[in-house]
Parts: structure tokens; C-alpha cells; sequence
């Protein structure tokens, strides 16, 4: 019996650890495009936004940015609450982009 409750307190501490992580989803900025333009993701998960364009890009919304993230650099940002996010490059004004962050 106590085997078997130590082996279900094994399990159920994996499964909430697992849960606790999100998923890192990568987006790229090249031709003076994210790509993908759309990005679903849930509540815990991390978007890296990486640079391999030949001019510097930021990740730009009503409430955050991500400042200038030059070529060959990324920048990571981790989705706490819930939202829809409309982004877009404050140096090219066309480069736009949106996150749509659901509850897990």
C-alpha cells in the first residue's frame, strides 16, 4: 500500500512539473516579416523572437516592447496571463504580427 500511494505521489509530482513549464515557440524575423505571422499559444508558454534579418526589428505592443533586437540577436518573453496581442516593428511599420495566448 505504501509502495503504491509513493508511486502515485511519483507520478502526480511529474504530471505538475510538466505542467508548469510551457512550450517555447520560435518566431522568426527575416525579409522584414515574422514568420509565422500568427502564434497561438497557452498561458506558461515563452515566444523567442529571433533576428535573422540584415536590419534591427523590436517586438512592439500597447503594453511591452522589446527595444531594439539587432541581427543575430533574440529576444524571449514568457505569457503569464492571458490575451491577444497585435505586434509589430516600430522601425518598419508594414512588419506586423499577432499572439493569441489562451488559459491552459
Amino acid at each position: 500500500m505504501k509502495k503504491t500511494i509513493a508511486i502515485m505521489f511519483v507520478v502526480m509530482a511529474a504530471m505538475v512539473a510538466g505542467c508548469a513549464r510551457g512550450a517555447e515557440v520560435k518566431v522568426s524575423m527575416k525579409d522584414f516579416a515574422y514568420s509565422p505571422r500568427e502564434v497561438n499559444i497557452r498561458v506558461g508558454d515563452r515566444i523567442r523572437w529571433a533576428n535573422i534579418d540584415v536590419e534591427a526589428h523590436t517586438v512592439t505592443t500597447m503594453i511591452w516592447d522589446s527595444g531594439a533586437i539587432e541581427p543575430g540577436k533574440s529576444y524571449s518573453r514568457l505569457f503569464d496571463a492571458a490575451g491577444s496581442f497585435e505586434i509589430k516593428c516600430q522601425f518598419h511599420p508594414d512588419m506586423v504580427g499577432r499572439v493569441a495566448v489562451t488559459a491552459r
